[in-house]
């Protein structure tokens, strides 16, 4: 079964047409409560609700992944004076300041040399939960770097003064410490995305949920006279197929 928004969207307004036709219907008066018109109209509720926390929680994921991306690693269209950046520019600084063979020259530099983003191509429709990906793994480097680097410009005291405010001490502390504000954000945000996307799963494709309605609905219907080939089954599973 495809778990695409857009197929999710596509039956849920293919169900919702089929519900406008029974509810129109005089003769359409079951037993089962799962079917009955009042009902039917409550679970469709119920699903635009859930769709709507998809939506809500899949927005909130996207953004806090955008915030730490660009703020990040270098790129096109990430800031300028994100944290990588700003590592660069410490080294620079020190290496004119203090010297490229002081060892915090050298430390920095090779803080540097291991960083290496591995940026995936698009966010996953479901994300995966269980392990960090080789870009979650890269943010953490950074993250920690970043605080290390702020630590050693520290430990240089009067010989660390730079004109560049984003390399100060308490500007790295505070940009490295955003990025692990935003990076739990995110764990958070995934999580609540997958909750509430096999939530949605479950009343489309679990007991009781659209998919069984369907099936007791096309059922009722072809009780009625002419089963199968009356008019009102094939209303209504012409305006479930979509056509």
């Amino acid at each position: 079964m495809a778990t695409s928004q857009r197929t999710f969207e596509s039956r849920y307004g293919r169900f919702k047409n089929g519900n406008e036709l029974i509810q129109a219907k005089s003769n359409y008066n079951p037993n089962n409560a799962l079917i009955k018109k009042l009902d039917l109209t409550q679970f469709i509720e119920t699903v635009a609700l859930k769709d709507k926390s998809v939506n809500s929680t899949n927005t909130l994921y996207r953004e806090k992944v955008g915030l730490r991306r660009i703020n990040g690693f270098k790129g096109k269209k990430n800031l300028e004076d994100c944290l990588e950046s700003r590592l660069q520019n410490v080294l620079s600084y020190v290496g004119a300041e203090i010297g490229r063979t002081s060892v915090a020259y050298k430390k920095i530099k090779s803080y540097l040399n291991k960083l290496a983003p591995k940026y995936d191509k698009k966010v996953p429709n479901l994300p995966s939960l269980p392990a960090k990906s080789k870009s979650e793994q890269s943010y953490y480097a950074l993250i920690s770097y970043g605080r290390n680097v702020a630590n050693i410009a520290e430990g240089l005291e009067d010989a660390y003064n730079p004109a560049n405010p984003n390399i100060t001490v308490a500007a790295l502390l505070a940009l490295s410490n955003q990025m692990e504000t935003w990076t739990k954000e995110i764990m958070s945000a995934e999580m609540a995305w997958s909750k509430v996307v096999a939530e949605r799963k479950e009343l489309y494709d679990g007991k009781d949920g659209m998919n069984d309605r369907i099936r007791m609905i096309k059922d009722y219907l072809a009780s009625f006279a002419g089963g199968k080939k009356s008019d009102d089954y094939k209303g209504f599973c012409r305006l479930i197929s979509g056509r």
